[in-house]
């Protein structure tokens, strides 16, 4: 059965399926703050970056605005870095995976980035370009032109390096340590203009790319810091210690410049120095207080992190006064890391983050504590929702289960020693079944008991699924499937099964409404069993891990682990399959999904890895039978200068093109449309009928 798709392919399904009969689908994202990255403060605001996304914080009203991937066009949650351009006010952030994004003042426009690779330091030259250290090298991005040059590979003179760290002095002189040198390379143009050599001193010797961080202090100086060693290097090929004034085996945590141009270091996590010369000197210490990281600083004001491990994130202002907290969190819950999420028949979303299970609550657009989870490593795993209890794994401790007042640990079977669980099920009468690398277990009034026992690593059970129709077990293996038969006690093999005989590793078992098993497995597999017949399909490729099904009416969710990840979508009733990943659907928060459900309105609700939650809703216009758009592409798509609407069995329609707010730029009757005088970004396409007034709509992006 025909079920693998080009990416063209999966593009255009997706497109008509997501606007098909005027159906309003967005993603909306409970992404946390779990670490702030940076923070410049901009016309009374501070704009703060983080993982989970960007946040615009007023200090005087406490007027919070969060950005998060897909919002206004922010390409990812992971944001590195805030710089501001001096001479036009422009607010620029620095993704970790997705590229450069320009603030306009109404919305994010992207620049994507050259290459594959990760960016994990940014810092602007006063022309107004951005410097960037990534897993790939050093680039920098010209801001007017929006494209970037490959600084390794440029500079003239047949110079040739590797970008360990770099640092921009005030008078816009790069400098870049290489490992054997220290370059002086010109903003303007790129081009190295001069040199310090290093010495063999045991900081520079010990050096390495993942540690070392250099400081330019005057034209004749530079600082370099090896994991807390600090050491000054000298244009006439001598060092000496930069450590006086600092107290001795201080930890450093952080060294900025300010920008009165001074260097500041975040010391033993609570004191504040500025280098004066080449001595340090004490300005400020937390008393109390402690941080991991000093952020900004103007000689007066300082931007510091706080927060424990754990413990939502605090930005903290510093004066010579005092000490203000800002609490930077949106949403109730610490981790962004999701370890279940599930509902109940009313329809109650449940998710598990760190060891807490939490109900999202609809009328606050939060998420309220409803249970901590007893863990014995602060590790849990796999929430799951029946017959009225949440049942985890306590991963290092077996399983346990919630019954509204109390916690219960599942015990171990006698003589059996593995704490640790791969897969469990649970039936309509509570009994559940598991699996280690020991075998199957069964638990039931209190007992839990051996039913079939592993031999080696290759017969390992990763995965069990109840077989309520036929009171039978199903047992995934790292080769293949077992069925276990509770009437013969007996275990049938592979030669019953013949389409699962040396076959891919089994990751997820499930049953549907009708009694059908699903199977999903590595290689991208989706087997059904239906009974009488195997049934087998190829949704993903080699790499891809089906790694969890859910059902909702005629559709078939298939969570995928693998390159592009993300969730598949099959329809049993036509056979059409639609691909919904963040390559193929930009505005998707994270295609990295631990764990999904299908609510009882039909929504999607993914738990990422990375990313906090997200749900994918669906809201159907009442009017939806005087609907007469019923398909709706957009091509090209990203557009340089005109688009093309293409409807099928359209009437009296006109065509509308409005900004990320909602404000409409130009209307027309004709479906293909200039856009060329339009700003580099993304827009809506609205399809209006002229007689009942019903939109549907499409986002598309504008490059120059």
């Amino acid at each position: 059965m025909k079920k693998v798709f080009s990416m063209f392919t999966a593009v255009l399904l997706s497109a008509a399926a997501f606007q098909a009969f005027g159906q309003e689908q967005e993603w909306v994202n409970y992404s946390n703050f779990t670490q702030i990255t940076d923070v410049e403060p901009v016309d009374g605001n501070l704009w703060i970056t983080a993982k989970g996304g960007v946040l615009k914080l007023n200090p005087t009203t406490m007027e919070k605005t969060y950005y998060r991937k897909g919002d206004a066009g922010l390409p990812s949650n992971s944001v590195e870095q805030v710089a501001v351009d001096a001479t036009s006010g422009t607010i620029w952030v620095g993704t970790y995976d997705a590229g450069v994004v320009e603030w306009d003042g109404d919305n994010w426009l992207s620049y994507d980035y050259p290459v594959s690779f990760l960016m994990y330091r940014m810092k602007a030259d006063s022309y107004g370009d951005l410097w960037l250290q990534t897993t790939g090298g050093l680039y920098k991005f010209d801001s007017e032109e929006h494209d970037y040059t490959f600084i390794n590979s440029v500079g003239g003179a047949g110079w040739s390096f590797e970008a360990w760290d770099f640092d921009i002095t005030p008078d816009d002189k790069v400098l870049i340590f290489t490992g054997e040198d220290c370059l002086v390379i010109d903003a303007a143009t790129n081009m190295v203009i001069d040199s310090f050599p290093n010495t063999e001193s045991p900081v520079v010797v010990g050096c390495s790319p993942a540690t070392v961080r250099i400081y330019g202090v005057n034209a004749d100086t530079y600082l370099i810091n090896n994991g807390s060693s600090l050491e000054f290097q000298f244009k006439d090929g001598t060092y000496g210690p930069a450590s006086a004034g600092i107290p001795e085996f201080a930890f450093i945590n952080d060294i900025i410049r300010g920008t009165d141009n001074y260097l500041y270091a975040l010391v033993n996590s609570s004191e504040i120095y500025r280098l004066n010369g080449l001595e340090w000197e004490l300005v400020n210490t937390l008393a109390d207080e402690s941080s991991a990281d000093l952020f900004y600083t103007d000689g007066v004001v300082k931007y510091l992190s706080g927060g424990q491990y754990y413990e939502p994130p605090i930005l903290k202002k510093l004066t010579e006064v005092d000490v203000v907290a800002y609490p930077v969190q949106e949403y109730n819950f610490n981790s962004n890391m999701i370890s279940g999420i599930t509902h109940d028949a009313d329809g109650n979303i449940f998710m598990s983050s760190a060891t807490t299970i939490y109900q999202f609550n609809e009328v606050a657009n939060d998420w309220d504590v409803v249970t901590a989870v007893p863990t014995i490593y602060n590790s849990m795993l796999d929430l799951k929702y029946k017959n009225g209890y949440f049942y985890t794994i306590n991963n290092g401790n077996l399983m346990e289960y919630f019954d509204g007042s109390n916690w219960i640990q599942i015990p171990m079977a006698d003589g059996y020693t593995s704490p640790y669980v791969f897969d469990f099920d649970i039936t309509d009468a509570g009994v559940i079944y598991f699996t280690n690398e020991e075998g199957l277990f069964k638990y039931e009034a209190g007992e839990t008991v051996n039913l079939i026992e592993t031999a080696a690593v290759a017969s390992w059970f990763i995965a069990v699924g109840y077989d309520k129709v036929n009171n039978l077990i199903y047992l995934g293996k790292t080769n293949g499937l077992v069925k276990y038969d509770f009437v013969s006690q007996e275990v049938i093999n592979s030669t019953d099964v013949p389409a699962f005989a040396d076959g891919a590793s089994m990751q997820i078992i499930t049953q549907d409404a009708e009694g059908n098993m699903w199977f999903g497995a590595n290689g991208g597999k989706v087997y059904r069993f239906d009974g009488t017949e195997w049934s087998d399909y190829s949704f993903g490729n080699a790499e891809d891990f089906i790694t969890s099904i859910e059902f909702f009416e005629s559709k078939v969710y298939c969570g995928i682990y693998g390159v592009e990840g993300g969730i598949i979508i099959y329809d049993k009733t036509d056979g059409s399959t639609v691909t919904l990943n963040t390559t193929v659907d930009p505005e998707m928060p994270s295609s990295n999904i631990g764990y999904l459900t299908v609510n009882v309105d039909g929504s999607l609700w993914l738990g990422h890895n990375d990313n906090g939650v997200s749900v994918y809703k669906t809201a159907t216009p009442d009017a939806i039978n005087d609907q007469l758009v019923t398909s709706f592409l957009i091509y090209p798509n990203p557009a340089e200068n005109n688009i093309t609407i293409d409807i099928q069995e359209a009437q009296n329609v006109v065509f509308q093109i409005a900004d990320m707010q909602g404000k409409m730029i130009m209307e027309s009757t004709s479906n293909k449309i200039d856009v060329s005088e339009l700003s580099a970004g993304m827009y809506f396409a609205k399809v209006m009928n002229t007689n009942t007034g019903i939109i549907a709509t499409a986002k598309f992006t504008v490059l120059k």
